[in-house]
């Protein structure tokens, strides 16, 4: 199968993303001295233009979020807010079990439910906090270096570990 050069475009003037691949089309010459070097160029500069057209705004997109040094304190705060949710449908449970099975706990027994509630609630929320902002963190500084990640290394060796 022979390669066609005169699909790809010489026009490069407009941006990436504006620009016509049929626009302008290249005529080589295989019997020119320079055919190799400017095939490869038509091939390089094709290959740049999808780059920018398919991984250009991924990349930006992963970028912004990798640099971002507000993401660790986000996650912290959606964990927070999970959490929170989490162990209020937690006491609407158990106030349904509760009524349901005909209990009625008194004054101090309800207080002290609170508070055994309330201290796992706050142990949980600051494990959850911390876990999120660290992994946040761990994986911005991933995708900046191409290392693999503290939580990548454990899954990893998760499902190396003999059963």
């Amino acid at each position: 199968m022979a390669l066609n050069p005169n699909i790809y475009s010489a026009d490069f003037s407009a941006p990436p993303a504006a620009a016509n691949p049929n626009a302008g089309t290249l005529q080589l010459s295989r019997n020119s001295n320079t055919y190799a070097n400017d095939l490869l160029g038509v091939i390089t500069r094709d290959q740049y233009r999808d780059y920018l057209r398919n991984f250009y705004g991924i990349e930006d997109e992963i970028l912004k979020y990798a640099t971002d040094d507000t993401q660790p304190l986000k996650s912290a705060q959606e964990a927070q807010r999970l959490v929170s949710g989490s162990f209020d449908a937690v006491a609407g449970q158990i106030d349904r079990r509760n009524r349901r099975m005909g209990i009625s706990l008194n004054a101090d027994q309800q207080q002290a439910q609170q508070r055994s509630l309330a201290i796992q609630k706050g142990l949980s929320t600051t494990a959850a906090m911390n876990r999120a902002s660290t992994s946040t963190y761990d994986r911005q500084n991933a995708l900046l270096t191409g290392a693999r990640s503290q939580s990548q290394n454990f899954a990893a060796g998760l499902k190396e570990s003999p059963q």
